[in-house]
């Protein structure tokens, strides 16, 4: 779905801002250096970046977190990959990477013809053999067989699934036999949350692929040094080489500490750009580094596709299981002042960027047509839900039985995974949680040993409320099968929204784009009147600070389901 509207005008800008004194309010300019599209882009040079934390594992196909995703797609290859947006914002279409082709000749079967000449790396034991369609059949079933996302894809995981099976024609050719029409398809298969396409001997014991990567992507893996980082070389026998990528390598350091991760962009050992795993410079900070670091550039890119809730417990004897206390504490957030605390909205409009606040739903804004405004006239009375009215959650909780209000745990991940100000995040909701008598008790538990098992893959089988960074997929149907459909890897809701179920399976097998799109804000009209979760907060564009020899990230331009490793990074560059 096209991005429209809300990012027309600002998705993407290049800015620089003036002003020697530090706490001088500055206004925007043009950058005085050359533009993007004026500096030819050239080959060479070792883009350093940073990882705010370890990936468990490196295996694509259960994935412990966004960051293990993110590093196997700079090695693999995937069937689709999403269209990049050059000078614009992408769109979200997809395009082939191991596909050269596509037919569809009956509604159950689905024809994909795979690219000539693609290659392994030349390392053991894969020997930079040829890829073969028997690869992606032994990658689907593994996939099938324990994949952490195979919900989404195999009817044998799942009945509303979409694929039957996929089988091999011949050495260049894969059938796929599709259970019902699925709107969703090809953008999940481009999603880091697909089918990822590993060499048979990586599922058959000649590689740990949870330690090691012998892929066809751009990238080979030259370094994984436990707990201090990544060392990527170009690869020689990409498709696409020797046009790109264009660097000769990427180093991306484990910094998990936000003062260290800005100490080195100022050292300038640390490029910056778009985040993988985590930016250099915190949004709050990035005002005050630009102003003194005269070699810098601010760009504005799209609001991200995450959209963070409140996520519940539902065993027995739950008070989340009453709608009238999971609308009373969404009453107590005030969404805006969220935006206001983790953005600096104001300071930055203040510079003279036009960033712009706005709420998820929990979709966010950055879907664009898909994507319902709760504070705009068509959201209807439901949106009333959405917004700050701690006299109304006062008014429910006493009506539920809870006069004097309650307690409850209140669990968040430790450390950096998903954010450095992801602990501060959870205090300010607590605080406003507990001003309407919602008393928190806070449980900050480590992510890959407890969150994941006990709160993000539990289906809702906890105490209290948890927070949950419900992260960005390739599709708006993706999103909501994943996080709030029963049957979502990452469930949020377990079983307890039937008529949720129905809605999400409508507008998977909804092909005709506009009735889809009524489909999705159907969903969120119910989801704000029921609230099986909460949003809580919203998003701005989001401002990136770079050093300004790094190019490509102000041109070329990611679909917010894309992959960094595999989409971008290779058409990043360097100026001397």
């Amino acid at each position: 779905m096209a991005r429209r509207g809300l990012l027309a005008g600002a998705a993407g800008l290049t800015l620089g801002l003036v002003g020697a004194c530090s706490g001088e309010r500055t206004a925007p300019r043009t950058e005085t250096r050359r533009a993007a599209t004026d500096s030819a882009p050239r080959a060479g040079g070792v883009l350093r970046g940073l990882l705010d934390e370890e990936p468990a594992t490196l295996d694509p196909l259960t994935p412990s977190g966004g960051v293990g995703n993110q590093l196997a797609a700079f090695v693999y290859s995937r069937l689709f990959r999403f269209r990049p947006g050059q000078g614009a914002p992408a769109d979200g279409a997809v395009e082939g990477d191991l596909v050269a082709a596509w037919e569809q000749p009956d509604p159950e079967t689905l024809v994909l013809r795979l690219r000539d000449g693609v290659r392994f790396d030349h390392r053991a034991p894969t020997d930079g053999r040829f890829l073969s369609a028997d690869d992606v059949v032994a990658s689907w079933d593994a996939l099938v067989a324990r994949g952490t996302y195979r919900t989404d894809l195999a009817t044998a995981a799942h009945p509303d699934a979409p694929v039957r099976a996929l089988r091999a024609t011949d050495a260049r050719t894969l059938a796929l036999s599709l259970a019902a029409p699925d709107a969703q398809l090809l953008p999940t298969l481009a999603s880091r949350f697909g089918l990822w396409v590993l060499p048979r001997e990586g599922l058959s014991g000649g590689f740990d692929p949870r330690l090691e990567m012998r892929g066809s992507g751009p990238w080979l893996l030259e370094r994984n040094q436990p707990s201090a980082g990544f060392t990527f070389r170009r690869n020689p026998a990409y498709t696409l080489a020797p046009a790109v990528p264009l660097l000769d390598a990427v180093e991306l350091p484990v910094i998990a500490e936000s003062a260290q991760a800005q100490a080195q962009f100022r050292a300038g050992n640390i490029h910056g750009g778009p985040a993988l795993g985590g930016a250099a410079v915190d949004a709050v900070n990035i005002l005050q580094t630009h102003r003194d670091l005269p070699g810098t550039r601010i760009d504005l890119l799209p609001p991200p596709l995450l959209g963070p809730t409140l996520a519940f417990g539902w065993r027995e004897g739950s008070p989340f299981r009453d709608p009238r206390v999971r609308r009373a504490v969404s009453l107590l957030l005030d969404r805006d002042a969220l935006i206001e605390a983790f953005s600096d909205l104001s300071g930055f409009q203040a510079a003279g960027l036009p960033l712009r606040a706005t709420w998820t739903t929990p979709l966010s804004a950055a879907w664009g047509t898909a994507w319902l405004d709760p504070k705009g006239s068509a959201f209807g009375p439901s949106a009333a839900f959405l917004h700050y009215d701690p006299a109304e959650s006062r008014r429910l909780l006493r009506a539920a039985g809870y006069p004097d209000g309650f307690e409850t745990p209140f669990t968040f991940i430790s450390g950096a995974h998903w954010g450095r100000d992801w602990a501060s995040r959870a205090e300010m909701l607590m605080a406003m949680l507990g001003e309407g008598r919602i008393r928190c008790r806070p449980q900050a538990v480590r992510y890959n040993l407890d969150f994941i098992p006990r709160y993000l893959r539990s289906a809702g089988d906890f105490d209290g409320l948890a927070m949950q960074r419900t992260g960005s997929r390739g599709d708006p149907g993706q999103f909501w099968s994943i996080f709030f459909s029963s049957a979502g890897a990452s469930t949020q809701v377990g079983r307890h929204f039937p008529a949720l179920d129905a809605l999400i399976l409508r507008q998977r097998q909804e092909l005709e784009p506009a009735r889809r799109v009524a489909v999705q804000h159907e969903i969120q009209r119910y989801f704000a009147e029921q609230l099986p979760a909460v949003p809580m907060g919203g998003h701005t564009e989001q401002p990136v600070l770079a050093w300004s020899r790094l190019r490509g990230p102000d041109a070329h331009r990611m679909w917010g389901g894309a992959d960094l490793g595999a989409d971008a990074f290779p058409w990043y560059w360097l100026e001397k």
